[in-house]
């Protein structure tokens, strides 16, 4: 078997090149970052087809700040038609080709053409699900929501259509490819996998204190009206919001004027920081309106702390529903407010549930369980491949 493996950046796409590794049968690995931004993800460096020259300066503008819609836009179109182009030239010969969605489209048809299979990577819901819903969560607020080129969406409908197969990591996002009249028969889920060694408990939380820890981008999408005001119904002497991740421009407003009492805002922190930071928590909360899996979910799990979730944020794949968290409907911040105030009048509940949540994440497995998943799908989709002399 050999497969081939492309991504903007990393993603979770660098997990899966480790292990088509560890099988045997990873021949290359397309990305957008440079080898030495990939130099410490396990991947061969001769494996490496790399085209940092367009994404790794766009990535750096961002990170210090700096959006612009329109020239992002156009920069972001250059960066994924020349990469399309380097990957139409460079694709070696596979029985399978993984693409993160939108970095596919020549390099499928290519090994289609060959006779392989395509698999579209997709790391959340459908384009046009997410789409519609953020539309209506900006309008909520009086503002409008900057919809995504068409040029891109097309371009990823046309990815959902023609690959052989799809694969999404939580139920909410398989529901939402059906729910727009993809075949359900296509669409395969494969939950990611959680970094065990990391992700550890190494502190205790205060005794006197309910501290609720969230981690991820402070915007719209990731439901933070929800999480405050689910935490401002909160009663406790002594409770606390902490929330790690960057402030996006487009909420900046909103909090401005929000409730934060007792709310503290870390910021961008290391990753080795995490597991100290969420250790020291009672709860971790996250509101998502949508992504295909929060992995900080299962990080904060690994760390023997109680989760509550939506349902969109991938929360019913990783929680046994009362014993390690609980899973709850996006915009419900009374339904997430009774299940912290539960936990908050209950501290041996509380504790008992991260004890739960550990055991929950060691028995899904890591990342060798998503591995050994994506194995029996490729298996499947290409039998003949893995009987030939070169699977």
């Amino acid at each position: 078997m050999r497969v081939v493996l492309s991504t903007w950046g990393r993603f979770q796409i660098v997990q899966l090149a480790r292990q088509m590794q560890r099988f045997g049968w990873l021949i290359g690995v397309f990305s957008t970052f440079s080898r030495y931004q990939l130099r410490n993800e396990g991947i061969p460096r001769e494996k490496l087809l790399t085209n940092p020259w367009l994404h790794t300066p766009l990535v750096l503008k961002w990170r210090l700040g700096l959006y612009h819609h329109r020239l992002d836009g156009a920069w972001m179109e250059l960066t994924e038609r020349r990469q399309l182009a380097f990957i139409s030239k460079r694709i070696p010969e596979c029985d399978i080709f993984v693409a993160l969605s939108g970095s596919g489209l020549t390099g499928g048809r290519i090994t289609q053409q060959r006779g392989g299979k395509w698999i579209c990577d997709r790391a959340s819901s459908h384009m046009v699900y997410v789409e519609d819903l953020l539309a209506d969560e900006f309008s909520r607020y009086g503002m409008t929501f900057q919809r995504t080129d068409p040029w891109f969406v097309e371009k990823d409908l046309i990815e959902y259509q023609e690959a052989d197969h799809i694969v999404v990591p939580s139920e909410s996002a398989r529901q939402s490819f059906i729910a727009k009249g993809i075949d359900q028969s296509k669409v395969t889920r494969i939950s990611f996998g959680s970094d065990l060694g990391t992700f550890r408990r190494t502190a205790d939380p205060d005794p006197d204190a309910f501290t609720v820890c969230y981690c991820g981008q402070v915007n719209f999408r990731k439901g933070i009206p929800y999480l405050l005001d689910a935490f401002r119904r909160v009663k406790h002497p002594k409770k606390r919001l902490v929330i790690v991740g960057a402030i996006k421009p487009e909420i900046k407003k909103f909090l401005s004027t929000a409730h934060l009492e007792n709310v503290e805002f870390l910021g961008l922190l290391p990753r080795a920081q995490l597991p100290d930071v969420y250790s020291r928590a009672n709860v971790f909360a996250i509101a998502s309106l949508e992504e295909g899996m929060a992995m900080v979910q299962t990080e904060a799990m690994a760390c023997g702390v109680p989760v509550i979730a939506t349902f969109n944020a991938g929360a019913s794949d990783v929680i046994e529903e009362g014993v390690s968290g609980y899973v709850v409907p996006i915009r419900a911040p009374q339904v997430m407010a009774e299940r912290l105030q539960r936990l908050a009048d209950d501290p041996v509940l509380c504790r008992q549930m991260g004890e739960n949540a550990r055991r929950g994440v060691e028995l899904l497995g890591g990342w060798d369980s998503y591995g050994n998943a994506y194995r029996e799908l490729c298996l499947k989709l290409a039998p003949a491949a893995a009987k030939s002399p070169k699977g």
